[in-house]
Formats: C-alpha cells, structure tokens, sequence
C-alpha cells in the first residue's frame, strides 16, 4: 500500500491493486475518504467529519500534480509499464481509446471485420477485461488489446514517415 505522505492526523495512499480514474485514499483516527483527482472531489466518505474533508480535498488540491504522478509513477512500474484502456468510443467509421498514459488512438473500425459488422448497439456492449489490457465484446466475439493498438499506431507513424 503506496503511502504518499501524512499531514495533520491524515495518512493519504493509494491501494496496491487500484484502478482508473487515479484517485487517493485518506484515513484518519475517526474514518476514511476517497478523492479523485483532476478535478479533486470527494467521492465516498466513511465518517470523517466535514472539517476534516475539507482540509484534506485542500491539501489533495496543493498537491495534485505530485499525487498524479506518484501514481503513474508507482501503478506503471507497478504494471511493468502495462499500457491499458481508460475510455472506447466511436465514431463516424473509427473506433477510438484513451490509454492510462493520456494517449488518445483511433483507427479505422474495418481494420477489425468483426466489429465492422456489429450494430451501434452491440459496439457499445464492451468490456474492458484485466484492468483495461483488452476491451471484450461478447456478442460480437471480439477482444482488442491495448498493446495492440500501439502497435498498429506505430506502424501508422513509420508507414507516414515513410
């Protein structure tokens, strides 16, 4: 369990096995809450009093570009440097994602016959299966992977360059 820091009776950490979208923990003697980050907002609350919200969320505020990286920096290498899929799109004829790492991919949805086929409906129902490394889509059968996209995008870049 990642600590980041602790400031006035407050611990403030991430969970080892955390996911998107980055937020952090904070724990004192009378209970625990959780913010996200960019923006920071309080997203549960389990007995902390209001007080003690606030100056936490302003104490996340002062320091939310070192707890953003803290965590990129811990759950990469934590990952092995894994690239995974926060967020899948579509539109017009191209399927799009937005990688961990802030990256935005798109590619042409015919590169995938399978998906070419499918309904906006059935394009919709995904899932993104082992903390976002493939996106699966059950009724189409059909599992795309992060890495993958990667791939096919670098080759985009060497064919252009080219």
């Amino acid at each position: 369990m990642p600590e980041l820091f602790r400031m006035f009776g407050m611990r403030f950490f991430f969970f080892s096995n955390e996911h998107l979208p980055i937020h952090v923990h904070v724990k004192n003697a009378d209970g625990s809450s959780k913010f996200e980050i960019n923006p920071v907002k309080l997203i549960e609350n389990n007995g902390m009093k209001n007080k003690d919200i606030h100056l936490a969320q302003s104490i996340i505020e002062e320091n939310e570009e070192l707890i953003e990286q803290k965590w990129k920096d811990y759950f990469y290498k934590y990952n092995n440097g894994m690239i995974t899929v926060k967020k899948v799109w579509f539109e017009k004829d191209k399927i799009f994602v937005e990688l961990n790492d802030s990256r935005i991919i798109g590619t042409p949805i015919d590169w995938y016959p399978n998906l070419s086929k499918g309904t906006k409906e059935q394009l919709l129902k995904f899932e993104l299966w082992n903390n976002g490394k493939w996106i699966h889509w059950e009724d189409l059968d059909e599992d795309l992977s992060a890495e993958g996209f990667l791939v096919f995008h670098k080759q985009l870049i060497v064919q252009n360059k080219g």
